[in-house]
């Protein structure tokens, strides 16, 4: 076989498995909004901040960000938290169902479909997939994009 071949299977066979273990979102399954997420992602990596530090960072008025942060905290994603620098201000700041948001969202396969896929597997079968993975992502830290 040649290595364009080679190319092409995994490529296909990627394909197939990506579309076959993509997570879906089920029926109640928690949604957020594109900018919605990039708040709470933005305080994730931040760290709690001011109504008026999010207006900033997110080129918003105040009021409209109050808005937003308002609607996040009932969904209780996000909660205000007093300032110990300045105990006339609040923060801003993720709640334990925002972070379990964000580690959801930032899940691109299914893990109940996988789970069901590999009880399949024998150890022998799992420990060549996942050596595989692991030397083809080996290789690819030598390639430049």
């Amino acid at each position: 076989m040649s290595i364009e071949n080679d190319a092409t299977i995994f490529t296909s066979l990627f394909a197939d498995v990506y579309l076959h273990f993509y997570r879906r979102l089920s029926p109640g399954e928690y949604q957020i909004s594109p900018e919605s997420l990039a708040i709470i992602l933005h305080l994730n990596q931040s760290g709690p901040l001011t109504v008026q530090e999010a207006a900033v960072h997110f080129s918003r008025s105040q009021s409209a960000m109050s808005e937003i942060l308002e609607r996040l905290e009932k969904r209780n994603l996000l909660q205000r938290i007093p300032d110990e620098r300045d105990k006339r201000r609040h923060l801003v700041w993720l709640t334990e169902k925002g972070r379990d948001v964000i580690h959801t969202e930032q899940q691109v396969l299914s893990k109940p479909l996988l789970m069901a896929a590999m009880e399949r597997l024998d150890d022998t079968q799992k420990s060549e997939l996942f050596n595989g993975l692991n030397a083809l992502l080996d290789a690819a830290k030598t390639v430049k994009p």
